[in-house]
């Protein structure tokens, strides 16, 4: 895992243009969008408002997982992407567990938020197993919760 740099755009415009990627966050962007958004993301990870990070696996980048930082919320957000082709591989699961001991020990982070969309079951199941097996407290919050997104489920993930 290593910070995201300008070297990966590309890598950035493939997820961020896939419907398999995008189906649960809104949808695919368009070129022009995504490279609006990485030149935001550059700027933001140079003020440490967000830290997004590429998951290699040997040579080849397999994703993308971020922190977040609000101004107007308590708690950072972590969210991660995988491409398509190593979806279904145990590379979110390793990725996940490795950036929550990271956030722990490195951030020195008390507790993350993280969302999806309340149709996306495989995303869900995932989470919900791997909170359960690796025993973390888990905070499953109201859909009126003011930080979760219509039409999305949230979890608080206290780190203490």
């Amino acid at each position: 895992m290593r910070l995201i740099n300008n070297n990966d755009i590309t890598f950035y415009q493939q997820l961020y243009t896939c419907p398999d990627v995008m189906r649960y966050m809104g949808g695919p962007m368009t070129a022009e969008q995504v490279t609006h958004r990485f030149d935001i993301l550059l700027q933001k990870q140079g003020n440490k408002r967000v830290l997004q990070y590429v998951i290699s696996e040997r040579t080849q980048s397999v994703g993308i997982l971020t922190f977040s930082w609000s101004k107007t919320r308590p708690g950072v957000e972590w969210g991660i992407m995988i491409s398509p082709t190593f979806q279904g591989q145990g590379v979110a699961s390793d990725a996940l567990l490795a950036s929550i001991a990271f956030a722990k020990h490195s951030l020195q982070l008390n507790s993350l938020l993280t969302q999806t969309d309340k149709h996306n079951l495989v995303t869900i199941g995932f989470l919900q197993s791997l909170f359960e097996h690796q025993a973390l407290d888990t905070l499953s919050l109201d859909d009126n919760h003011p930080h979760i997104l219509k039409h999305h489920i949230g979890w608080h993930i206290n780190l203490l």
